[in-house]
């Protein structure tokens, strides 16, 4: 017998016709009907980075499903992380992936269209305590979950294209089977591939059509949507948004223009240019409505008034009673922003923001029109070539034509 992989040729995912070369490769390379079939192979990773928000968890996750759908390898969801707010060294906290995402039903939709997902095992007080630790010293899923009656191999470094990720990481597999079964006469009836962080570890644009289509398979919590609606509803369905990006940790992105205060005039400019008027009704998402409204966000509200590029100003603060708000985490919070303002008729963004791009290319997939999004200007002597390196991990959308207002 051989080590056996998916073998369709190809899998009509959410529209698009994916082509799936290669899976039969690892099989190949296990001669001599040493390994039984067939072989499981489990995708286990424990997150984005150390300090992430809501869209670089998602982006993270899309990154991973991307890798297991190509390799063959069922995905183990890993929790969440909240944080305490938008100041300098904010404490973090493990949230179940549930509390974010609708893993039942993404389970059900994915099954029949080739890929297994499987919930976060089932952790003990002090695992959950230490979550936010494992994940700043990047430590990899095996330290979290253990074996689980499976061999493990570190997923391996990744490449240039999704294609030469999955390939790679099925190799690593054969090699962990084979070498167990040439130890003790038996094959692992299952492998891990485990790593930590998963942020940023492969190009969407290598298989956008994948990407695309893995993303409208993401489905929320039902709970956290219903208020993202509730929001809506209360702006009056035909609105526009922002995402003011001018918190303090802001300030390394918004220097060129003098901090928050220049950051502010620069949203001021854009949105002009995308025809925000003095009647129009704004929603709003930023940091500096973590804790509710304060002083210095009811200053930008009546700057954006004063600009006569908003009329009405509402947020979810604003929209929901605070009882409501209290009872959500962080990432909660910030997936009624991005349902919110995926929803509006026009949008402005800050280029180097996961949000802001994430919210833009739901926007576009969508079919809300390209032109529809616009980003303030923030370049720097240096910064474009990374921004650009950037944007290979984030846009997923089809047609994807970026609009930054020209350089003054």
């Amino acid at each position: 017998m051989v080590l056996a992989w998916r073998t369709d040729s190809t899998d009509q995912l959410g529209g698009a016709n994916i082509q799936d070369p290669g899976r039969d490769g690892a099989a190949a390379a296990v001669a001599g009907g040493r390994v039984a079939s067939p072989l499981r192979l489990r995708l286990r990773y424990t997150g984005a980075n150390a300090s992430p928000g809501l869209t670089n968890q998602l982006l993270a996750h899309l990154s991973a499903f991307m890798i297991a759908y190509e390799a063959g390898a069922e995905v183990v969801v890993p929790p969440f992380i909240s944080r305490s707010g938008f100041v300098q060294g904010p404490s973090w906290q493990w949230q179940p992936a549930e509390s974010v995402l609708d893993i039942n039903r993404m389970a059900e939709y994915w099954r029949p269209r080739g890929l297994t997902i499987v919930p976060t095992p089932e952790l003990s007080g002090a695992q959950k305590a230490d979550f936010p630790k494992l994940l700043e010293r990047n430590d990899p899923a095996t330290v979290l979950y253990g074996d689980q009656g499976c061999a493990s191999a570190a997923l391996p470094s990744t490449g240039a294209q999704l294609q030469t990720v999955a390939q790679r990481a099925r190799r690593a597999a054969v090699f962990v089977a084979e070498t167990q079964l040439k130890a003790n006469g038996t094959a692992p009836r299952c492998v891990n591939l485990d790593t930590g962080h998963i942020f940023f570890r492969v190009p969407v644009v290598t298989d956008q059509a994948l990407a695309l289509s893995l993303f409208r398979g993401f489905f929320y919590n039902r709970t956290v949507v219903d208020l993202a609606q509730e929001v809506m509803q209360q702006a009056g369905w035909r609105f526009h948004a922002a995402h003011l990006r001018i918190e303090d940790d802001a300030d390394v992105w918004n220097k060129r223009d003098g901090g928050s205060t220049g950051a502010l005039q620069e949203y001021i400019k854009v949105m002009r240019n995308a025809s925000f008027v003095a009647n129009t009704t704004v929603y709003v998402a930023s940091g500096l409505l973590y804790n509710g409204s304060s002083p210095a966000f009811d200053l930008v509200v009546e700057a954006l008034r004063n600009a006569s590029v908003a009329g009405r100003v509402v947020y979810k603060e604003q929209a929901l009673d605070r009882a409501v708000l209290q009872g959500l985490h962080s990432e909660q919070q910030a997936l009624i922003d991005l349902l919110v303002m995926a929803a509006a008729r026009a949008f402005v963004g800050h280029p180097f923001s996961t949000m802001s791009v994430t919210v833009e290319q739901l926007r576009i997939s969508a079919g809300f029109l390209p032109e529809t999004n616009a980003y303030i200007l923030v370049w720097e002597q240096g910064v474009h070539v990374n921004y650009k390196h950037f944007l290979r991990f984030v846009r997923f959308a089809h047609e994807y034509r970026p609009r930054v207002r020209n350089k003054r």
